[in-house]
């Protein structure tokens, strides 16, 4: 559950080494995101937007669209996906040092 945000964007998962990925590059709402190796691509690369309250929204280079908890679940296992930005909590990122 940890990931490190690299200086081009892209977010490696500390256990796996893999790259937090939207699958099949696909552009459109509701798509999901899986860790894959990494290959430096746009659908690769997230943009890191920090909020008042210190929390984090994280949008895809290639659609502009944000990680989202699929209809902000908090059960474990609720997928991940790309979603238009609404600045929810189910689009909100706490960030800790490692």
């Amino acid at each position: 559950q940890r990931w490190q945000w690299t200086n081009t964007g892209q977010m490696v998962n500390g256990a796996t080494g893999l790259c937090l990925t939207v699958a099949g590059a696909a552009a459109e709402d509701g798509a999901r995101v899986q860790q894959e190796a990494c290959a430096d691509a746009p659908h690769q690369r997230w943009h890191m937007f920090v909020d008042a309250d210190g929390t984090a929204t994280f949008a895809a280079q290639h659609s502009a669209r944000c990680l989202d908890v699929q209809g902000g679940g908090a059960a474990p296992g609720t997928p991940v996906q790309q979603y238009g930005c609404n600045s929810s909590p189910a689009q909100r990122w706490f960030l800790q040092p490692a």
